[in-house]
């Protein structure tokens, strides 16, 4: 044992320079051990024998280091080991040193250390079937004495004990589940070494191949070979591949048969096949089998022939099939010849009388095919009918009606009207005598001729031509739209507008009445007819502002009558008429709810608002409603107080907060209306809201649709690197959006397109908002005294149409409410184009007096040239009431008609 030595206490005392007369000195006492690496240091209490000049620690019997204090070193140990420690004293005698026999009583001491040993490399993992096997490199310290493996950080093998210990299986795992491995090392002091990272990921998993494929049996076709075989016997089989001639040519899942196609009949084919498991193992090959494809498959069911009838003859054609040689040819179900070529005729029919032809189609083997799909034709003569007679023409507007007499021949099928160029402009069924041509100019002479066509399609020759002149339809001399009320479908058909004249035989009073009108079938009918006596304009269901779906089917408004029995509130609610069954149907409600004691909707009147009646608004198809209520039952969270938009499922009864966030909480601003608007589709709604700090601005609701719940405020300018929000109009119409949600036309006092845009005018101007760019134009000529309001835009967005009293264009001199179009196509402004200008293109003129709401109107754009409008300037010569009309301008042709008359 190498030993050192370092003293670390006081001397014992000086030599003695007197000879003594003992030569065994009394041991020390209380000796100690502290562990230290590879050493210990021995402590004790100096030896009460006088003379004592030194001590020697003994190390398990062995001499060691020396020292004249009370402790001392003993290194080159190995740590863990025990020692057993005795101390001896040594004195001079005679001039000479000499040490004791006798040493201390035994203690022990371990040397240790207290540092852990390096953090080891990352094992190697190795993964089985149901276990993993590690593998280290051996640590490199000198007191290793073992190793410990974590497994997901939890310790799972023990100390492995040996510093040459370098593999361990870990056993009993759960396969395809991924484990993470660690390492840790431990030394002879017990220190554990920090372990391994990153941790080692190992997936154990089944490596035993599946057994081979039994029962596989081979059954040849045409030009193809079946397959099918045994049930796996193995839960975990995944997969068969097949092989043909040793090649792999097809992997089957979920199924125990295979086709093989495409191969070539007289030659033998071989095959095996190999199961293979989920972990990808793959069994032997199973027993071969052999098979012969043959041709017994008939050919395709050949297409239907292209009959054409002649007089007492059927020509037939088919496409050429390459693997018919021959296609027989079947009448009414019996064969009537065997063809080579790809047509037939078949003669000596009966005309009148229809056949029905199919055909086989027959290879060179013989195999025949099914029957094609049946044609049917039917021999007919080639005699035109005799031309009508007796042709007459009523004028209407824009239209002429036809008239005339029939032929006598028993296959008459149709009669078709022809313009003077010799154009069809209609075609009736026989044995209709009657047709209506629209889209006529007023005032225009037109030639029309009918031609007779009979069930063989032979035209007679034209009748004697007849002129017409259409005459435009003059204005009631009641007026219409006196209310206000103006809704039309999208495509222009139907109309819904009071107006007190008697649009129909049955109303024999004076009131101002709801009218659907179909303008394409020319019918007018009574939404909600008043009695014989009722008289003026205040009835509520006549005088609200109706919306209508495209089809013309329902109409919807606002009314405090009483249209259902529940109702007897007496007050304002929502309800949607079904005008097929005539059926009134409560709307403002919750689901499943009924007429409540408290109104449905409200009318949020102030300034500026001249609305007499709540809004509503109704997608296409007629099934969402929007409207305003102070209802807080129509939803569930209605807790605000205030005055809501909702949204009404007709066909579910659902009930949305529009005014709401995405997840149905309170806006930071209440709605205030009646402003009111909603795209076709019903994705898009938009509405005004205020609050008690801030302006009245225009909010945008996506109901439907990507990003369905978005409320975004698009009355907005942005400048200096930020967005302000600028207040707008909250009239009824003073609101709009394009059909697909990006344009939004709006009212407001800011001075947007200036310097100082979030300043304001006096008085509202009409903008278009693109909120795609934030981009704002302005729709007036830049005047900023007179209002312009009563803002529109066509269903694409590109044409702004807004009214006011100011005198945008030449020639407008009336001093009244005029109508007017902006093309904002791109975001440039085009020229301003009058709407309400007569056929002349001439302004109409206004009515008498000072401007008063009573003028204002409305306009409803169908495109971007077709516009009805409500105006009491007059449009038409005849136009003599002083009030409201109707009108349908058409700005690309310059034409105007009244609607209602």
């Amino acid at each position: 044992m190498a030993a050192g030595v370092s003293g670390s206490g006081g001397p014992v005392g000086a030599p003695q320079l007197q000879a003594v007369s003992y030569t065994n000195p009394t041991p020390p006492s209380n000796v100690s051990t502290v562990p230290a690496d590879r050493s210990l240091l021995v402590s004790w209490t100096a030896s009460t024998e006088p003379g004592v000049v030194g001590y020697r620690v003994w190390v398990d019997g062995v001499p060691g280091p020396t020292t004249t204090t009370t402790s001392a070193t003993v290194t080159g140990l190995v740590n863990g080991r025990s020692y057993v420690i005795t101390v001896r004293a040594g004195t001079l005698v005679a001039g000479t040193a000499t040490e004791g026999t006798t040493g201390s009583p035994p203690v022990t001491g371990v040397p240790a250390d207290s540092a852990a040993p390096a953090r080891p490399a990352r094992p190697v993992a190795v993964r089985g079937d149901g276990q993993v096997a590690l593998s280290w490199t051996a640590g490199p310290e000198y007191d290793v004495d073992g190793y410990q493996v974590l497994r997901d950080g939890v310790p799972v093998s023990g100390l492995l004990s040996g510093p040459g210990t370098t593999t361990w299986t870990d056993t009993g795992l759960v396969n395809d589940r991924t484990y993470g491995y660690a390492l840790q090392v431990h030394d002879t002091s017990g220190n554990w070494s920090p372990a391994s990272t990153p941790v080692v990921p190992a997936t154990p998993t089944d490596l035993t191949a599946p057994a081979a494929p039994t029962g596989l049996s081979a059954s040849a076709g045409d030009g193809r070979v079946e397959l099918s075989w045994a049930p796996p016997a193995e839960a975990d089989v995944v997969a068969y591949r097949v092989l043909r001639d040793g090649v792999e040519v097809a992997v089957v899942r979920g199924a125990t048969s295979s086709v093989d196609s495409g191969l070539v009949d007289g030659r033998t084919y071989r095959y095996t096949l190999v199961a293979e498991d989920g972990h990808g193992n793959r069994s032997g090959p199973s027993a071969e089998v052999a098979a012969t494809p043959r041709d017994t498959t008939a050919p395709a069911v050949p297409a239907g022939p292209t009959a054409t009838a002649g007089d007492g003859a059927v020509e037939l054609s088919w496409p050429a099939d390459p693997d018919a040689a021959t296609h027989r040819v079947l009448r009414d179900g019996q064969p009537v010849a065997t063809v080579t070529g790809t047509t037939y005729r078949d003669e000596g029919l009966t005309n009148g009388t229809p056949y029905r032809y199919t055909l086989v189609a027959v290879d060179a083997a013989g195999n025949p095919s099914a029957s094609s799909p049946e044609v049917l034709a039917t021999p007919t003569d080639r005699t035109a009918p005799a031309a009508p007679t007796g042709v007459t023409a009523t004028p209407g507007d824009g239209q002429a009606t036809l008239s005339w007499t029939a032929g006598t021949e028993p296959d008459l099928a149709a009669h078709r009207v022809l313009a003077g160029d010799g154009t069809v402009v209609a075609t009736v069924t026989a044995p209709a005598t009657q047709a209506v041509v629209r889209g006529l100019a007023n005032g225009a002479a037109t030639t029309f001729t009918v031609v007779a066509v009979d069930a063989a399609g032979n035209a007679s020759g034209a009748s004697a031509p007849v002129t017409v002149t259409p005459a435009a339809r003059a204005v009631p001399v009641q007026g219409a739209g006196e209310t206000g009320g103006l809704a039309v479908s999208g495509d222009g058909r139907f109309v819904v507008v009071g107006t007190r004249a008697p649009l129909e035989p049955t109303d024999t009073n004076t009131a101002s009445e709801l009218y659907l009108l179909d303008r394409t079938a020319g019918t007018a009918r009574r939404v909600a007819p008043l009695p014989a006596g009722a008289t003026g304009a205040s009835d509520s269901t006549n005088a609200g502002a109706p919306a209508v779906s495209d089809d013309g089917r329902y109409v919807v408004l606002a009314t405090t009558a009483a249209l259902v029995p529940e109702d007897t509130n007496r007050l304002a609610d929502v309800y949607r008429l079904d005008t097929t069954t005539g059926r009134w149907t409560p709307v403002s409600v919750p689901a499943g709810g009924r007429v409540g004691t408290v109104a449905g909707t409200v009318l949020q009147t102030g300034p500026s608002v001249y609305a007499t009646s709540p809004s509503v608004a109704v997608s296409a198809d007629g099934d969402l409603v929007l409207f305003y209520s102070a209802r807080s039952d129509l939803v569930a969270r209605d807790t605000n107080g205030a005055v809501d938009v909702f949204a009404k499922s007709m066909t579910t009864g659902a009930v949305t907060r529009v005014s709401a966030t995405a997840t149905g909480t309170d806006l930071p601003r209440t709605a205030l209306g009646p402003a009111l608007a909603l795209t076709p589709d019903g994705r898009f709604a938009l509405f005004p809201a205020t609050s008690s700090s801030g302006p009245v601005v225009l909010y945008r609701k996506t109901l439907s649709g990507a990003g369905a719940g978005a409320v975004t405020v698009v009355s907005t300018v942005t400048g200096a690197g930020r967005t302000t929000e600028v207040p707008v109009y909250r009239d009824a119409g003073d609101v709009d959006l394009s059909d697909d949600g990006r344009y939004v036309a709006l009212v407001t006092s800011a001075k947007l397109g200036t310097a100082t845009p979030t300043a304001g005018w006096t008085t509202g101007l009409a903008h278009r908002v693109d909120t795609a760019t934030g981009t704002s134009v302005a729709m007036g000529d830049g005047q900023t005294t007179s209002w312009e309001h009563q803002v529109a835009l066509d269903p694409t967005g590109r044409y702004g149409f807004f009214g006011t009293a100011a005198a945008e264009v030449a020639g407008d001199v009336n001093g009244h409410t005029d109508h007017l179009r902006r093309d904002l196509d791109g975001g440039v402004r085009g020229p301003l184009v009058l709407v309400t200008v007569d056929s002349a293109g001439r302004a109409g003129a206004g009515p008498t007096g000072s401007i008063t709401p009573a003028e204002y109107g409305r306009t409803v754009p169908v495109t971007g040239d077709q516009v009805f409008v409500t105006t009491s300037n007059a449009l038409q010569p005849a136009d003599t009431n002083g009030v409201r009309d109707l009108y349908l301008a058409d700005l690309a042709g310059g034409g105007v008609q009244a609607v209602v008359g």
